[in-house]
């Protein structure tokens, strides 16, 4: 079978071992047939980067399409569920890896899709704000049909870009949110 055409009928491993092979291992399903790596220097401290990816039911409030975002539980940590839609696209997600002002790992489950996606916070390597890397791979029963590297690649820039715009923003002007979503423990 040919590249293209095993990652037409891959469905991955299943969501318990991405969890616990690929993001508690701080890694991506290198053998998934949609992936995308994304990487944007953020003119802010990592703590503001931090608060609004792990703030995830303030999501709405600066990505676009993001709705219905619910959270089970009052704080994120390993293992916490939350759902949400991204456009028209139901997702559940469960917390993998969290690292406070480091790194957060996520899998998730959507139309039978079954993806890790993981954020890593560094220091910029000029000394000033915070370099943020986000790595995702995705597989499912002809996902390939639909979906594919580009689409995902686009999808985690735009992420990205607007998580910069409102972290540059908010630190700049000072501004907190007028409701916390989930208290991240430290």
């Amino acid at each position: 079978m040919t590249g293209r055409l095993t990652g037409l009928f891959r469905t991955g491993p299943s969501l318990a071992v991405l969890d616990r092979e690929y993001a508690r291992a701080g890694r991506v399903d290198p053998a998934a047939p949609i992936q995308a790596r994304h990487r944007v220097t953020v003119d802010a401290p990592a703590a503001e980067v931090w608060r609004l990816i792990t703030d995830v039911g303030g999501w709405p409030r600066w990505c676009a399409g993001v709705h219905e975002v619910r959270v089970d539980g009052p704080e994120l940590r390993p293992g916490t569920e939350f759902r949400w839609r991204n456009g028209k696209n139901r997702i559940r997600s469960t917390v993998s890896t969290l690292i406070p002002g480091r790194e957060i790992s996520w899998t998730g489950v959507c139309s039978g899709a079954r993806a890790v996606r993981r954020h890593l916070l560094t220091p910029a390597p000029d000394g000033g704000g915070t370099l943020l890397t986000v790595e995702e791979s995705m597989s499912g029963f002809l996902l390939p049909v639909f979906y594919d590297s580009g689409k995902l690649q686009t999808a985690t820039g735009a992420w990205l870009e607007a998580l910069r715009k409102t972290a540059e923003r908010e630190w700049r002007d000072g501004i907190q949110p007028d409701q916390p979503g989930s208290p991240v423990p430290t």
